[in-house]
């Protein structure tokens, strides 16, 4: 029902007719009262009380395309309610096309039949707090114009609002769901709380856009259900979910802190897209179509499984078994700021890896050096928790990707755990040392540029040392002596004289020695053997060599191997 000029065919049903005009032949299009040549709202005060008088509880209601308002709403209710309990009691009710203005009030009436408020418009403030509906409902291409509130209802069948416009807060608070809810096409503009409702028999619920706020606090889901939503913000807090379910979500940043599953739950970003309404049209421009997971704290990770979705300010802490998380198509997490930062007067850079939530947080704090956290942000969910326990959280998606064969995932999740564990106060001075040391030689044996850059420098220095203080000024040749013994025989005894460097520093540098020079590192550090003749000088820059530059080659080759691996 829109705001659009009066349809110009007639209704099928019996109308009214009043109120014609030029541009409106047809004129209400309310459907008549029983026996009578006009519709409530244009009935004369005599024939509507002998109308309501002949109602009682349990009389079926039709007020298709009639314009209701407050008082005549309460007459009827007044006249359907039931002496014994006070609740006031509708058969079949046909409110298709009706028009409720000024409040509606359907407070604790019970609806024993289907009821059709499809099309209806309500224009002010609704409310049908603890009413039941026995069989079906039917809200399709309605308009609620202000706050509509189902706060303790019980849907006993399905509840349909297909193209339903909210454009106020909607209120399933406490609501009891024994049917589907199908909600094809409907557009909530404000929050849709559904909290603490229980969805006893509901097998899909969507799909629907709400601009703001979807609300699943506490809620309860008994049987496997589909449940596809375009929001803002999607809480599940404290959510339990017993039977399978998957939730298909667009736009949404995704609560699922202290959630109960029950059995596998799934999150994946939903990709439907319904052409030519407006309001999601709005929503896309307004957030990514991606689902943004934005805490899975205190949960229990064995059983969800997500698909397509951004990590990047998701929270772990407190989560359980997230090595046992399960993980499908595309994943985004936080990196690390790009470009060069300043430190103690060196130009820097950050590691691009991936970086979870609490460590951006971390990293982001005010007590930390200005340089150290220059680029990062904090992103919503207030402190960050121990060193300690991001260790733990790097370490078990670590290992969950490592269960899962991917390698070069795992890698960054085990560089965001040394590095952790690297700035832990609670770590030995000495093991902190060699995590530094690691850290700077090679990346934690992740950064192979590292590793050779290193080795590439090693093996320059090393070249460079040979050459001025390991290469004597010539090889040495053995000095042979005879001697004649006593008894006639002739012995030779081979000497080799120790190398000597006499050069001149000038002399020292020159192509043939640097070739020499390069031949010998690379030989010794590649090959562990050089075959030359050196200095004590030399001999010593060589042996520290053959532990070093094949160490950090090794780190290099650790590194490639570790990206690229598969299996």
């Amino acid at each position: 029902m829109t705001d659009a000029e009066p349809d110009a065919a007639p209704p099928q049903w019996p109308y009214c007719g009043r109120g014609t005009s030029a541009s409106d032949s047809v004129g209400c299009r309310g459907v008549r009262a029983e026996n009578r040549s006009a519709c409530l709202a244009h009935l004369d005060d005599a024939e509507r009380a002998a109308y309501l008088a002949a109602l009682a509880p349990g009389a079926d209601l039709d007020l298709r395309a009639v314009s209701v308002t407050e008082q005549l709403l309460t007459e009827l209710l007044d006249a359907l309610r039931d002496p014994a309990d006070g609740i006031s009691v509708v058969g079949q009710a046909l409110c298709n096309g009706a028009i409720f203005t000024g409040g509606v009030n359907f407070r604790q009436v019970r609806f024993r039949a289907a009821a059709n408020f499809s099309r209806g418009k309500f224009e002010g403030e609704t409310t049908f707090r603890g009413a039941s509906f026995d069989s079906h409902s039917y809200f399709n291409e309605a308009l609620f114009a202000g706050l509509a509130t189902f706060s303790g209802a019980n849907f006993g069948g399905d509840l349909q609002l297909v193209d339903a416009r909210f454009d106020g807060k909607a209120n399933f608070i406490t609501t009891e769901f024994a049917g589907d809810v199908l909600s094809h096409g409907a557009v909530f503009a404000s929050e849709l709380d559904f909290g603490s409702a229980a969805f006893r028999g509901t097998q899909r619920l969507g799909p629907l856009t709400c601009l703001e706020r979807v609300s699943l606090f506490r809620a309860n889901f008994s049987l496997q259900a589909t449940l596809v939503i375009s929001a803002a913000e999607i809480s599940c807090k404290r959510a339990r979910f017993e039977g399978p379910i998957t939730l298909g979500v667009r736009h949404a940043r995704v609560d699922l802190s202290e959630a109960e599953f029950v059995q596998p739950f799934t999150v994946r970003t939903e990709r439907y897209q319904r052409d030519g309404l407006q309001l999601q049209e709005i929503m896309t421009a307004r957030h990514e179509p991606m689902a943004k997971i934005m805490s899975l704290s205190g949960i229990d990770a064995a059983k969800l499984l997500l698909s397509d979705v951004d990590m990047s300010e998701c929270r772990f802490t407190g989560a359980h078994h997230l090595d046992q998380l399960r993980r499908e198509g595309r994943w985004e997490f936080a990196s690390p700021p790009a470009g060069l930062y300043w430190r103690s007067g060196l130009p820097l850079w950050w590691s691009h890896r991936t970086v979870i939530a609490e460590e951006c947080a971390w990293r982001a704090l005010p007590s930390r050096p200005a340089a150290a956290r220059r680029g990062w942000s904090a992103p919503p969910g207030g402190e960050p928790p121990g060193l300690a326990t991001l260790t733990s959280i790097y370490r078990q998606l670590r290992k969950n990707l490592e269960d899962c064969k991917d390698e070069p995932g795992a890698a960054d999740f085990y560089y965001g755990e040394m590095e952790m564990r690297r700035h832990s106060a609670t770590i030995p001075h000495g093991e902190r040392l060699l995590l530094h040391l690691y850290w700077a030689l090679s990346g934690y044996g992740m950064r192979a540029s590292r590793a050779v850059v290193w080795f590439a420098a090693t093996v320059a220095v090393t070249v460079v040392l040979i050459m001025v203080n390991g290469l004597p000024n010539s090889t040495p040749r053995p000095i042979v002596t005879e001697t004649t013994t006593p008894a006639g025989r002739i012995e030779l005894r081979v000497e080799n004289p120790d190398p000597v460097l006499t050069l001149p520093m000038g002399r020292r540098f020159s192509v043939e020695r640097l070739d020499k020079s390069l031949r010998i590192v690379l030989n010794s550090a590649i090959f562990r053997s050089s075959g030359q003749n050196l200095t004590a000088w030399g001999t010593y820059t060589e042996m520290i060599s053959r532990v070093v530059e094949p160490v950090l080659l090794g780190l290099a080759v650790l590194a490639v191997r570790g990206r690229l691996k598969r299996s």
